[in-house]
This record gives structure tokens, sequence and C-alpha cells, in this order.
């Protein structure tokens, strides 16, 4: 199989692992907090998520550069767009886990996460609102943009302490969600 060939097979919805993978490693870095685990780990499991997005972000910028049709197909698709966004939350669950190493990198990651993750989401999901899109076309996966992302954003921005970011995360962030989640369906 030719690098190209591998580039292409890989599907965007493979950004799902690095939240499972990251929700595993969360629970054992508060694990350790409480004495009930080895932190080392926690910590081995927030690398790993974070080596897998970066991987998997790298394969992505290639993806956009020699096939660029094939990423546009795949942001039009209806059954699978919804997974791009992780690719931005991905960024913010990787800078959660940098906070207590590279502030600033941490911090870098999150806006530039947390911003993308906003542009997909009123790009991408805009038409929604405006009833240009089949109900019937409305999958689990769909929640992605405007549910699970806007909750990653709201924990990083918790996480890292930005108080004045906190207060826009309670009412745009978990509002937004809210209304989104019952209106979808």
């Amino acid at each position: 199989m030719s690098f190209s060939q591998f580039v292409h097979r890989v599907p965007v919805s493979f950004f799902g692992m690095v939240l499972g993978v990251f929700g595993l490693g969360s629970a054992w870095r508060y694990a350790a907090t409480l004495g009930l685990g080895p932190a080392w780990l926690g910590e081995m499991l927030i690398f790993a998520g974070s080596f897998i997005w970066l991987t998997l972000t790298l394969i992505y910028v290639v993806r956009c550069l020699t096939e660029p049709k094939a990423v546009r197909e795949e942001f039009l698709n209806n059954n699978q767009f919804s997974f791009i966004s992780l690719l931005p939350a991905g960024g913010v669950l990787v800078s959660t886990g940098l906070h207590p190493y590279n502030l600033l990198l941490a911090n870098t990651l999150m806006t530039a996460g947390a911003t993308g993750q906003l542009i997909f989401s009123a790009w991408r999901c805009a038409p929604l609102w405006r009833g240009e899109f089949a109900s019937e076309a409305t999958t689990p996966g769909f929640y992605l943009p405007t549910v699970a992302a806007n909750f990653i954003c709201a924990m990083a921005f918790g996480t890292a302490g930005k108080s004045s970011i906190c207060r826009f995360c309670r009412g745009f962030y978990f509002r937004s969600p809210i209304f989104c989640w019952p209106g979808l369906s």
C-alpha cells in the first residue's frame, strides 16, 4: 500500500480515539491525585492521546494538500462532516494534557482549538438551522460539533482557570448544546 493510499484510508472519525484515550488518561490522572492509582499511567495515556491527535492531524493535513477533492466530499457528506469537528476539539483536549507542563503552548492550543471548533460549527451547522438539511440524515455523530466539542471547550477553559472566558463558556458553550440537542432531534 502506498503512502497516498494509506492517507486516504484513514477516516476522519479516527479522531474519536483521541476522546477515548484522553478520557481514560484523565480518569487515571484524577485517580492518582486521590492515591488510587499510579500517576505515570494517566500521564502515559494522555501522552498517547496527544501522539494520536498529532499523528492524525498530520495525516489530515497531508490529505488536505494531496486530495482536496476527497476532503471536500467528506466535508459535504452529512454522515462524515461532524467528525471533522473532533480535530480542533482534540487539540483542546491535548491542551488540557499539556497544561501542567507548558502553559503557553497549552493556552495557545486551547484558544486555537476552541476558535477552530466554533468556526467549524458555525460554518457547517448553520444550514441545519435554516432547514437545509434532511432530518432523516441526523445521526448520533451529528451532535459532535454542536454538543460534544462545546463541552470539551468549556471543560478546557475551566481547567485552565480562565474566569472571564469561563463566563462565556457557561453562557455559550453550556447553553448552546442544551438548545442544539433537542432542536436537532
